[in-house]
């Protein structure tokens, strides 16, 4: 008795992840009932290589900022974000946009707030979006709560390079 039921067991077991390779529904034989199998069907999936799109923005951490800024020979434009941040999120590819249109007269950076929040506080910002413009390692604009526009975008970019 003990091997039938070892051997129920065992279809049981191998029908049901035949199924579940198969995206078949497997049905539960004592309930009458669909299973739900939670696994990762394809476990090598998450190891697969992402493809990266080339992006002329670098990205700043708080350890490298001020030695960037001091010693760009460009003018930096710097944006200040979140991951959470819906208007962020809206936002990057207008400043995506803007680093190729621009990319030949300002350096494009972008950093972002969580890697070290009382950092992001030292500046006064309160609000992500935020621009950050300097020039020779000062800063002489900036501007927060963006409304994510490329118009807009354009328009404080070129504002800030023709007042240099």
């Amino acid at each position: 008795m003990k091997k039938i039921i070892a051997l129920a067991l065992a279809f049981l077991v191998l029908c049901s992840f035949s199924a579940f390779a198969l995206k078949l529904p497997v049905i539960n034989p004592l309930t009458q009932k669909n299973i739900m199998l939670k696994a990762n069907i394809y476990p090598a999936a998450k190891f697969q290589p992402r493809i990266r799109i080339p992006t002329c923005i670098k990205e700043l951490t708080p350890e490298n900022y001020w030695n960037t800024i001091r010693t760009s020979e460009k003018p930096v434009i710097v944006k200040f974000y979140s991951q959470l941040c819906e208007p962020c999120k809206r936002m990057a590819p207008y400043y995506e946009q803007a680093c190729w249109e621009y990319k030949d007269r300002a350096d494009f950076y972008a950093l972002d707030i969580f890697q070290d929040l009382d950092f992001y506080y030292t500046f006064g910002l309160h609000h992500v979006p935020a621009l950050l413009f300097y020039n020779e390692g000062r800063e002489i604009e900036r501007v927060a709560n963006i409304t994510p526009d490329i118009e807009f975008l354009r328009d404080e970019i070129d504002d800030f390079l023709a007042g240099i």
